[in-house]
């Protein structure tokens, strides 16, 4: 198998370059692992431009055709794909060079899902064959220096394993019949809300645990920290955990076109929020992305407070919904943290590495 790598960052050190230097590394003896030009070294696109006239754009070219899959990671600048990878891809659109080519996207950070959901849009409107399985979120930032401490981290090492795995059975699987690209609202809408809100309600669910074994190890009554607040006039835990957990559905059932299922009764139990965490869990996993293929085109409806707030798909999901799931996990995390339960930001997100805070005492 010929695999060709394309990086999207001309730093000397990238941590993009890094990766695709650990894949290489892991790579078996049956594949053939390429690194493309440098992108740095194609000139701006020019639509006007004969394509041939250009040496740097006739490898690349030639490159890609060649290879049997690709493999991309490319950094994020101002929520989207960095412009060498932006200009590189853009050379190709007049030719068939990605028409049913494998892709795997890298991103290796967390925070970049915008230029990922970008990158993915726009190799699908290219009619390549985005492997899914192959497309990840690698943790690599702040954990990894070079390619050799990816490759020694066992976590990293495997995920990489895993895509060359999945670009393997994409390359052995015969090319489906052509299906025209998804709408820019596919991608994005549905990537920025259903995985997000399945990552950091797992989070959520990590904190009460947390908090169980505290209230077990110290026997003290769930109640006490069930009530706990940041301030005497603002929400106990367990309604911050339920407020968190309504908006995922508040935010995801009207993009999918679908009415907002009904909130359980109040939580009075670490069981009872598990199992209201849960419930949510399960509503979005049934969701598509083709269920919010036109959420951005639509106006969505939601009481906020004493105020009714009405908004196009896109801003209804990045400027209201998310910030609201995020106050409420977040105060959440505050109370726990306020009342000597020791959590940290490795809880809050999973990425993070760090001694676990020491508890108060209580």
């Amino acid at each position: 198998m010929k695999l060709l790598a394309l990086c999207g960052s001309l730093r000397a050190a990238s941590l993009n370059k890094a990766t695709l230097q650990a894949m290489a590394e892991l790579a078996g003896p049956g594949v053939e692992f390429r690194h493309a030009i440098d992108l740095g070294e194609l000139p701006l696109f020019n639509p006007d431009a004969d394509i041939h006239a250009h040496a740097s754009v006739t490898q690349l070219l030639t490159q890609i055709m060649d290879a049997d899959a690709l493999v991309i990671a490319s950094p994020e600048y101002a929520h989207g794909v960095s412009g060498v990878m932006k200009n590189a891809l853009d050379w190709m659109v007049g030719t068939e060079a990605l028409v049913n080519k494998p892709v795997a996207v890298i991103n290796i950070s967390p925070r970049a899902h915008l230029a990922h959901a970008a990158l993915y849009e726009t190799l699908s409107v290219m009619s390549s064959r985005v492997i899914d399985e192959a497309c990840i979120t690698l943790p690599v930032m702040g954990h990894s220096r070079n390619a050799a401490d990816i490759v020694a981290t066992r976590s990293l090492r495997r995920a990489l394993q895993a895509v060359l795995e999945a670009i393997s059975t994409a390359v052995a699987t015969p090319a489906p019949a052509f299906t025209p690209a998804p709408s820019l609202s596919r991608p994005f809408l549905f990537e920025a809300s259903v995985p997000v809100f399945s990552r950091y309600l797992n989070q959520l669910s990590t904190l009460i645990q947390i908090a169980e074994a505290h209230a077990q190890r110290h026997a003290l009554a769930e109640a006490e920290i069930l009530q706990a607040r940041l301030s005497p006039d603002m929400l106990p835990l367990a309604l911050q955990i339920e407020i968190a957990a309504n908006f995922v559905k508040r935010a995801c059932a009207p993009l999918a076109g679908l009415d907002i299922p009904g909130y359980e009764s109040r939580c009075e139990s670490f069981a009872e929020l598990q199992q209201h965490i849960e419930t949510t869990r399960i509503f979005i996993a049934t969701l598509s992305p083709e269920q919010m293929a036109t959420a951005a085109s639509r106006t969505h409806e939601s009481k906020a407070g004493e105020a009714l707030v009405t908004l196009k798909g896109t801003e209804f999901l990045t400027q209201y919904a998310l910030p609201n799931f995020f106050f409420h996990l977040t105060t959440a995390y505050a109370i726990l943290r306020h009342i000597g339960i020791a959590v940290g930001k490795a809880d809050f997100d999973g990425f993070h590495q760090y001694p676990r805070p020491q508890t108060s005492g209580q």
